[in-house]
């Protein structure tokens, strides 16, 4: 089974994916990511607490390169 990234790693996308939200889409209050099976799963939280799944990324070793999937409702 894949590994999901260190925790520095982690750290780094969860506040890169942050700052970048707040930079492009102000409705979003905040970014939530969890790990499983070396796989990101992203989701967006609106002001009034409504969650959005919106990605799946997939870990590939290195810090700035991540698979990238969409989520389609």
């Amino acid at each position: 089974m894949p590994k999901n990234p260190p925790e520095s790693m982690q750290h780094h996308l969860r506040e890169r994916l942050n700052i970048r939200a707040g930079e492009r889409w102000p409705q979003l209050a905040k970014v939530h990511v969890r790990f499983r099976a070396g796989f990101a799963y992203v989701d967006g939280e609106l002001k009034d607490g409504e969650r959005l799944p919106l990605c799946r990324l997939r870990f590939t070793g290195v810090l700035h390169t991540w698979g990238f999937a969409l989520y389609l409702a």
